[in-house]
C-alpha cells in the first residue's frame, strides 16, 4: 500500500481506535495526516495527541512530519477552524477518515449527538467541501455494529437492521450518525466500518 499517497484529515486520534488507524496509514502508506484535536490552545492539543501516542514512539515522532495537528471540534461549525484554516483544508485533503465518536454507552441523547450526530454532519460538510474542490478520493465513516440489528437475524451491509425503541442512547445515536453517512453516499465516495468488539493486542495488551 505504499504507493498511496496524499492528505488524509483523520478525527478521533486521540483514541483507540483512531490511534491504530493512524499507525497503520503511517506504516502501510504514503499518506500524510491531518488530525483533529480539542485543546484550549494549540500546546494544549499537541500534549493531549501526545499523551495519547504515548506507547507509540513512531507516532509521536511523526508529529511535525507527517503528522499535523489542527485544533478543532468535530461538533463545532467548519470543525472548530478559522474560515481560513477550513477552506485551506478543502483545497489539499484526498481522504477522510471519521472515527471520532462519544462512546459513552448511557449517556444521555443530546450529549452523544453532539460528536456522533451533529459532528458526523460537520465532517461530512468539510467532505462535500473537498469534493467540490477537486474530488475527494474517499470518506471512511466508522460506525458500530450494533447500528444494525441486535435481532438474531441476518442483516445484509446495506440494511441498517430495525430501529427499536429500548436501543440505548449511544447506538441511537450512531445509527442517526450513519444515517446522514448513507445520505450523502449519493454525492460522496464512502465507506462505512461498523466494528464489533474492539479489544488490545494480545502480546501486547494495546
Amino acid at each position: 500500500m505504499g504507493h498511496v499517497s496524499g492528505t488524509v484529515f483523520l478525527t478521533g486520534a486521540s483514541g483507540f481506535l483512531g490511534t491504530q488507524i493512524a499507525r497503520r496509514l503511517l506504516a502501510d502508506t504514503d499518506l500524510s495526516l491531518v488530525v483533529l484535536v480539542r485543546g484550549e490552545t494549540d500546546e494544549v492539543a499537541a500534549r493531549r495527541l501526545r499523551r495519547a501516542w504515548w506507547d507509540w514512539p513512531e507516532l509521536g515522532d511523526a508529529i511535525g512530519k507527517r503528522v499535523e495537528i489542527a485544533r478543532g471540534d468535530v461538533a463545532e461549525p467548519r470543525v472548530g477552524l478559522s474560515p481560513a484554516a477550513y477552506d485551506e483544508l478543502a483545497r489539499r485533503l484526498t481522504h477522510v477518515v471519521h472515527s471520532a465518536a462519544d462512546l459513552r454507552l448511557r449517556g444521555s441523547i443530546d450529549e452523544l449527538r453532539r460528536t456522533n450526530v451533529d459532528g458526523t454532519r460537520e465532517v461530512l460538510a468539510l467532505a462535500a467541501a473537498v469534493h467540490a474542490d477537486h474530488g475527494l478520493v474517499r470518506f471512511s465513516h466508522v460506525s458500530t455494529a450494533y447500528v444494525a440489528s441486535r435481532e438474531e437475524v441476518e442483516v445484509r451491509e446495506a440494511d441498517l437492521g430495525a430501529a427499536t425503541s429500548d436501543a440505548p442512547p449511544y447506538e441511537q445515536s450512531k445509527r442517526e450518525g450513519e444515517e446522514l453517512v448513507r445520505e450523502a453516499a449519493s454525492t460522496l465516495p464512502i465507506t462505512i466500518l461498523r466494528p464489533g468488539m474492539v479489544v488490545g493486542d494480545s502480546t501486547t495488551a494495546l
